[in-house]
């Protein structure tokens, strides 16, 4: 998406690059923090921090460490990754649209405005704030977008993992369909704006 935004495809893969590693170690902490707050059950059995951290490696990390692996080796990857991502794209959002059909209507009447909400004010500081600090328009737009997108496959795999309530499931889900909305928005506001 940043790329469709004409914005620093470096950028927002460095962004992805950082903040993945760091969800390794940072999802772990959360939930140990949550449960410990919100008094929930510990982990269950065979269930310990190491092991959380592992599986966020294997989700998240070792993606985004093949991907610049194999750029180094390829010489046209980036372009064979731009077409490859484009069809990736429409094909994760009519899955994802497909995998909730029967359940959108009812995930946005009990998320949807808040996950909306979170949506548009982070986009809305991460605009004003890089607009502020950075000159340069299109690391402007990548941080936008990156703020914005969130691994919501992520989020679902954490929500499965670790709490036994669909009920979980629903922010994940609805956040994972309106990134994607807003992002369009997004972009196709820039687009008229140029």
């Amino acid at each position: 998406l940043t790329s469709f935004a004409k914005g620093d495809v470096a950028l927002s893969i460095s962004l992805t690059a950082i903040i993945s590693i760091l969800s390794v170690v940072t999802i772990p902490v959360v939930l140990f923090i949550s449960f410990s707050m919100l008094n929930f059950e510990a982990l269950g059995e065979g269930q310990s921090l190491f092991n959380v951290a592992l599986r966020m490696f294997l989700i998240v990390t070792v993606p985004v460490i093949f991907g610049m692996i194999s750029r180094s080796f390829i010489s046209s990857f980036e372009t064979i990754a731009k077409n490859i991502s484009i069809v990736l794209f429409v094909l994760v959002l009519i899955g994802a649209i497909l995998a909730q059909r029967e359940n959108i209507v009812t995930y946005f009447a009990q998320a949807g405005a808040v996950t909306l909400a979170l949506n548009v004010i982070m986009m809305v500081i991460a605009f004003y704030l890089s607009k502020s600090l950075i000159a340069n328009q299109s690391q402007q737009k990548a941080i936008t977008i990156e703020c914005g997108l969130q691994n919501g496959t992520l989020a679902i795999v954490v929500a499965n993992l670790f709490f036994e309530s669909d009920l979980y499931l629903i922010p994940a889900a609805t956040y994972s369909l309106i990134m994607y909305a807003t992002s369009l928005s997004y972009i196709y506001f820039l687009r008229r704006s140029q």
